[in-house]
C-alpha cells in the first residue's frame, strides 16, 4: 500500500510550530540576559534529559478517526523544572530533552520535526506560566502547586490543540468535536494529576536530600507501566472494534468490489500509522 505523502499545508504547519519553538527559546534566553541574578545553570540538572527521554516512550495515545494524538507524561519533569529552577534555565533543560527523546525515536522524519516543535514550543509556554504564577521563596506553598497545575495544564491544552490542528490538516478532515470528548477530558485530568509527582519530587530535593528523589522512582515506573498496558488495551480494542465492523459491513455487500473496497478501507484501520 503507498504511503500518502504529507500535504502541503500540514507540511508547513508542522515546521511554523517548529519555528515557533525557537523563537521562544531566542525569547526566553534574550529575555533574561538583561537580568543580573541570571546564574550558571548546576549541570546536575542536566540529568532530567534522560528522564524525559524516558517518561516519553510510554504517552497516552487519544485515538481518533484518521490519526492519532500522542500525549506524554513528560510533563511530570516539566512540573520539577518549573519549580526548582528558573523558567529560562527549565526551557534550556526542556528543549534539550524533546531533541533528546525525538532523536531517540523510530517515527518518519516529518513526526519527529512536528514533535520537537510541539513539545518544546508548549513546554516552555507553561514554564512561563509557572514562573509567573509562583510565589517568590520556598516552593511549599498552595500557590506554587497551584501554578504547577495550571502550567501542566497549559501544556496538555496546547499540545492536544496543536497535534489536533496538525492531524488535521494532514487528513483533510474537520476538528473540533474531539475536543468535547470524554476520553480527552479524563486524560488530561490523569496526566495533570500524575504531573504532581514532578512537584513533589522537587519538594523532596529541595527539603530532604536529592538521593530521596530515588525513592520517587517505583511509584513513577509504575505509573508509566500502568499507562503501557492501557495504551496496549485501547489499541486491542480499536483492532476488534474495526474487525467487528467489516465483518458487518461484509454481510451486506453483494459485489466483489465492494467486498474488496470495505477490506480496504478495514485493513488502512487496522494499520493506522502512529505518530
Amino acid at each position: 500500500m503507498p504511503v500518502r505523502a504529507q500535504p502541503r499545508a500540514s507540511r508547513a504547519f508542522d515546521r511554523s510550530v517548529l519555528g515557533l519553538a525557537v523563537v521562544l527559546i531566542a525569547a526566553t534566553v534574550f529575555a533574561t540576559l538583561p537580568s543580573p541574578d541570571v546564574g550558571g545553570m548546576h549541570p546536575a540538572l542536566l540529568l532530567a534529559v534522560p528522564v524525559i527521554v524516558l517518561v516519553s516512550w510510554y504517552p497516552v495515545l487519544l485515538q481518533r478517526a484518521r490519526g492519532v494524538i500522542e500525549i506524554g507524561f513528560d510533563s511530570c519533569v516539566l512540573a520539577f523544572l518549573g519549580t526548582v529552577v528558573p523558567a529560562h534555565q527549565g526551557a534550556v533543560i526542556w528543549a534539550l530533552g524533546a531533541l533528546v527523546a525525538q532523536m531517540c525515536t523510530a517515527r518518519r522524519p516529518a513526526a519527529k520535526i512536528f514533535n520537537v516543535g510541539v513539545m518544546t514550543a508548549s513546554g516552555i509556554v507553561a514554564l512561563w506560566v509557572i514562573d509567573w504564577l509562583s510565589p517568590a521563596g520556598s516552593p511549599v506553598h498552595l500557590q506554587q502547586f497551584v501554578a504547577v497545575l495550571v502550567g501542566c495544564t497549559v501544556y496538555f491544552v496546547l499540545d492536544f490543540i496543536i497535534s489536533e490542528i496538525s492531524v488535521v490538516l494532514e487528513d483533510g478532515t474537520g476538528w473540533g468535536a474531539e475536543l468535547g470528548r470524554s476520553d480527552v477530558f479524563l486524560s488530561m485530568v490523569s496526566i495533570v494529576a500524575v504531573d504532581s509527582m514532578g512537584y513533589l519530587a522537587a519538594l523532596v530535593l529541595v527539603g530532604v536530600s536529592p538521593w530521596a528523589t530515588l525513592l520517587l522512582a517505583v511509584p513513577v515506573a509504575t505509573l508509566l507501566v500502568a499507562s503501557m498496558s492501557t495504551t496496549r488495551d485501547r489499541e486491542r480494542s480499536r483492532r476488534m472494534r474495526v474487525l467487528f465492523d467489516m465483518s458487518r459491513s461484509m454481510q451486506r455487500q453483494s459485489s466483489a468490489d465492494g467486498v474488496l473496497s470495505l477490506l480496504e478501507s478495514g485493513g488502512r484501520a487496522l494499520m493506522q500509522a502512529q505518530p
